[in-house]
């Protein structure tokens, strides 16, 4: 049996403010192993490069509880317990992207060509990704350096600031979810023909996720809001383990329960490559540059590309 090493909560190098728990440590760790395997398997199986994302989110949540596992052994070392935070506080935002990668898809393969509230479904998943990096990197700024800071005062600021990012984050959710029941009713009003029959168990999926996420971001809202360091919530193990570890454990059970692989199949079910471009808005430029050093002139469109005739089309121009 390990000896854990824990000190009392008011002594200075103690690393939690109360004596943490190995045993429930070793069994996450190993649950989100498993979640791990699982969905690397499952991503490589459906192949979709897009499930990356959800791989790092639960490779993200297996750091760090197993740095937290580390940490237990001897809770007066800071080392893997400065590991472990950020991983934990920032994992949750890769599954949250993850299910606006899912819905974009969705919507560009259950309704091709069709735009929710007047925006295609490319920009959608644009936008909220966007938001979610925006959320991410709000959150990191504040979770790290809390992470690393000793001033209580430059504590508080900077845990208001990681909470600002987890409110932003879940107020883009609520944006989300109204985009979620539009896109839900019209494949109601279309009604299941063909493929659209396959879509009510991944976009129930989504939802059980995002209020999963929105219990993860209600727990961490209420244990940093106030900018206290020591609260009722800091100060008891529990409040984790069953509101930030257990939801974000089953949101990634759901994924590879229905995993978005076995819905979205076959042609539409990802979203066009652009020709010309290898990267973001600077990828026509680089082409562009390209074709300028070696003195090409820009390709020309023929007759039936100008004019989206068939090559053998007899209609007149």
């Amino acid at each position: 049996m390990l000896d854990q090493q824990c000190l009392p909560p008011t002594d200075p190098n103690a690393e939690y403010f109360y004596c943490a728990n190995y045993p429930a440590a070793v069994l996450f760790s190993a649950l989100y192993g498993l979640t791990t395997i699982v969905l690397l398997a499952q991503a490589i199986a459906y192949r979709k490069p897009f499930c990356w994302v959800i791989i790092m989110g639960s490779t993200w949540e297996l750091v760090g509880l197993i740095t937290r596992t580390l940490s237990t052994l001897n809770q007066s070392q800071e080392t893997f317990g400065d590991i472990s935070q950020p991983f934990t506080l920032l994992a949750p935002i890769w599954i949250n992207a993850f299910v606006y990668m899912c819905l974009g898809r969705m919507i560009h393969y259950f309704l091709p060509g069709e735009r929710v509230w007047g925006i295609k479904a490319e920009t959608l998943a644009t936008i909220f990704i966007w938001g979610d990096i925006t959320s991410f990197l709000i959150q990191a700024g504040g979770g790290l350096t809390a992470n690393s800071a000793t001033d209580p005062n430059v504590i508080r600021i900077t845990l208001l600031v990681y909470t600002g990012g987890v409110a932003l984050q879940q107020l883009f959710i609520l944006f989300f979810f109204g985009i979620a029941l539009r896109f839900h009713l019209r494949l109601i009003q279309k009604g299941d023909t063909g493929r659209s029959t396959k879509w009510r168990p991944l976009l129930w999926a989504l939802y059980v996720v995002l209020v999963l996420i929105t219990i993860r971001i209600a727990y961490r809202i209420a244990e940093y809001a106030s900018g206290a360091i020591i609260t009722d919530i800091t100060t008891h193990e529990a409040y984790y383990y069953v509101l930030d570890a257990t939801p974000m454990f089953l949101a990634l059970v759901v994924f590879c329960v229905v995993h978005p692989g076995r819905v979205l199949v076959g042609p539409g079910s990802e979203f066009e490559k652009k020709k010309g471009r290898c990267c973001g808005c600077c990828g026509g430029k680089r082409e562009r540059r390209r074709r300028g050093e070696k003195n090409l002139p820009e390709p020309r469109e023929s007759t039936e590309q100008l004019y989206d005739l068939e090559p053998w089309s007899s209609q007149p121009v």
